[in-house]
């Protein structure tokens, strides 16, 4: 099979690199290990990019194995439970209350087997692709449900920033799912598989109609579908049944869990945290788990980085802000500056975040938190 690939312009994009690129591609036995190795050598986001709109035109069924190693790769526990039909799964990255011993880092993904087998598929690609976040970006175990930060490396997002992070981390994941379920149709087609997805909040009509438009930029496709779900109605609240769309369910939603969750001034054995920001290279990071960068290419698209909310919402994180002693609008460092005081970089953070092991003392009774299961 000949594969074409147009990366002669990319900037900075050495001759030895575009070979091996090359060379990459043709191959049959391209994984997912070799062309993470790739990019690390090669930073260059549009190169980047044009890989990955190579793979998907000229090798949609690598994209999608390589997928899969990137998710076995995570090593993520996959749990079957018996639930109503309208409880779709959920992913769990922390343990969310204080009691027994364990590891931290649960990265579990759950389904609901009451469901049919073409739903299922589509829940799992979802929640797998948050596994895939939280096992690679370091920023997300700077967080208030990690044990990690409240025992021995107290980092944690601000509310701002949680924010942002728990709305890229879906859009990432709902666009991508429907990107995977497009190539899916195509390599091997189920009816029942594609009505299930095109009933999705991002479907891969989002996907093709995007791409119909800019077909040499899967990348900026991907983005601009994944802004979809922003105005669709995800439910009624109130005396007034006031309509919820599902962008300010999401953003209600990360206040509600880092307000519920963080009980620091509750714990004796708790050290006041620093409190970081996402920087231009997370935020990329948080559009690129598995995949090219959504978010951007270079820079941040201000729509992704700007996370605009409303006089209400304003209101409650202004709040929250008060209760852990953050000034509004002050600069705060990023997860690589905090930690350079602690000795540590984000890799190794990353690491022994998910490799850390507590002992808890008993909890106060009204100190457990339960976890809320991410819609699929």
């Amino acid at each position: 099979m000949s594969v074409v690939v147009d990366i002669t312009n990319s900037y900075n994009f050495g001759a030895h690199i575009q070979h091996r690129v090359e060379d990459l591609l043709r191959s049959t036995s391209i994984s997912f290990r070799s062309l993470k190795s790739l990019f690390d050598k090669q930073s260059d986001a549009f190169a980047q990019a044009k890989v990955w709109d190579t793979l998907h035109q000229q090798r949609p069924n690598k994209v999608l194995e390589l997928f899969d190693e990137a998710f076995d790769s995570a090593n993520a526990q996959i749990t079957g439970v018996n639930g109503n039909q309208y409880v779709y799964g959920g992913y769990s990255h922390f343990k969310t209350y204080e009691e027994g011993s364990g590891k931290s880092f649960i990265n579990a993904l759950t389904f609901n087997e009451n469901r049919g087998a073409a739903e299922n598929k589509l829940s799992q690609l979802h929640e797998k692709f948050h596994s895939i976040q939280w096992s690679t970006i370091p920023e997300l175990h700077a967080m208030h449900y990690n044990m990690m930060t409240y025992r021995e490396v107290p980092v944690i997002l601000s509310p701002r920033s949680w924010i942002t992070a728990s709305l890229l981390t879906e859009r990432e994941a709902y666009a991508k799912t429907a990107w995977l379920a497009l190539l899916e149709n195509n390599r091997n087609y189920c009816k029942d598989f594609a009505a299930a997805a095109s009933k999705e909040l991002v479907n891969p009509d989002d996907v093709l109609e995007w791409y119909a438009r800019y077909p040499d930029d899967l990348a900026f496709s991907l983005g601009e579908a994944s802004l979809r779900w922003d105005n669709l109605i995800r439910a009624e609240k109130g005396e007034n049944n006031t309509r919820v769309t599902l962008r300010n369910h999401y953003i209600e939603l990360a206040i509600r869990q880092m307000d519920k969750s963080y009980h620091l001034n509750e714990c004796e054995w708790a050290e006041k945290p620093v409190f970081i920001d996402l920087d231009d290279k997370a935020i990329l990071a948080l559009g690129s788990s598995f995949g090219p960068s959504i978010f951007g290419k270079y820079y941040p698209d201000p729509v992704f980085k700007n996370t605009v909310l409303t006089q209400e919402q304003e209101q409650m994180v202004q709040a929250l802000e008060a209760k852990l002693g953050i000034v509004t609008a002050q600069k705060l460092p990023t997860l690589r500056e905090a930690l350079a005081d602690k000795g540590l970089t984000p890799e190794e953070f990353l690491e022994r975040s998910k490799n850390f092991h507590f002992v808890s003392p008993a909890p106060a009774p009204d100190t457990k938190i339960e976890a809320e299961l991410s819609l699929s």
